[in-house]
């Protein structure tokens, strides 16, 4: 969906956006870091939770959600893989923003090859002000559609 193409957009996020909570999820440094600037940058605007990777063990996504996983060089995506599988996720709820532009593919052939969606990816995300549109963008996105289902 594009927020664009829809009427009266920003009066229906604004009406809905405490109805979805949106998760970041970050591996390692720096990416890490971002998250938690993202946080802080965000403070009560939203329902915005931090994730551990460990949380995934136990975690079952309920109700309006989203989440963004930040991924930096070195990290491993195949417990989100894992978790997704598992417990039959809708992976198009997931959003990626990969840290350097030149590892889009070394993280997302896995998730490819485990047949799952690939457009939802942006890349060269050196900071959480590059983070901070881009997400608030597909977060909107996520929960205009949500809300006029």
């Amino acid at each position: 969906m594009n927020l664009k193409e829809v009427p009266g957009w920003r009066d229906t996020v604004a009406r809905h956006w405490r109805d979805m909570t949106a998760y970041l999820l970050a591996l390692s440094e720096p990416c890490i870091g971002i998250r938690d600037d993202e946080l802080e940058a965000i403070k009560k605007n939203r329902v915005l939770v931090g994730l551990e990777p460990a949380a995934l063990r136990t975690w079952r996504p309920s109700g309006s959600w989203f989440m963004a996983v930040l991924l930096c060089p070195g990290d491993d995506l195949q417990p989100v893989i894992d978790w997704v599988q598992a417990h039959d996720v809708d992976a198009g709820r997931i959003h990626f923003y990969i840290h350097k532009a030149k590892d889009v593919h070394n993280f997302m052939a896995a998730w490819h090859e485990a047949g799952l969606p690939t457009e939802d990816v942006d890349a060269g995300i050196p900071d959480w002000k590059h983070l901070h549109h881009l997400f608030g963008l597909h977060l909107s996105d996520h929960i205009l559609a949500d809300a006029l289902q």
